[in-house]
């Protein structure tokens, strides 16, 4: 609550400053970085970017890839659901995540294909030899 309030209180004093008065419309436009992955060789970062669809009144969250090196941004996934909590392969080739869209998504980085598991998982690991994903439900 205390870190909450801290950030709330930081952007109204950056609105301010900037001759931008504060609304509540522009929580809408709010968008919350969490749960970052850093993958297995530690060049790459995987996050879920998270906000708010003010027609669906619906929070919403896609991944994000993020390279350490050079900074340059890739969106993994797009779209008015939530897909949460990415977990890297062990040899880093594959990110696999719990979606909205109904189970576990596993996404291929080189060839871009994705595979779906059809579950209503709670959590998700790899396996330590990334041949199987396990995950409660």
């Amino acid at each position: 609550m205390r870190k909450t309030s801290l950030a709330l209180l930081l952007c109204a004093a950056g609105a301010w400053a900037a001759g931008h008065s504060w609304s509540p419309g522009d929580l809408w436009n709010w968008r919350t970085p969490r749960d970052p992955r850093i993958s297995p060789d530690g060049r790459r970062v995987v996050y879920v970017e998270e906000w708010n669809d003010r027609a669906a009144n619906a929070a919403c969250s896609n991944l994000w890839l993020v390279s350490a090196r050079d900074k340059q941004l890739r969106r993994l996934t797009e779209g008015p659901w939530r897909d949460e909590s990415p977990r890297w392969s062990p040899d880093g080739t594959r990110i696999a995540w719990i979606s909205g869209r109904g189970g576990i998504r596993i996404l291929t980085l080189d060839s871009g294909r994705e595979a779906a598991i059809d579950s209503a998982p709670l959590s998700l690991a790899w396996s330590s030899d990334g041949r199987s994903v396990a995950f409660t439900a």
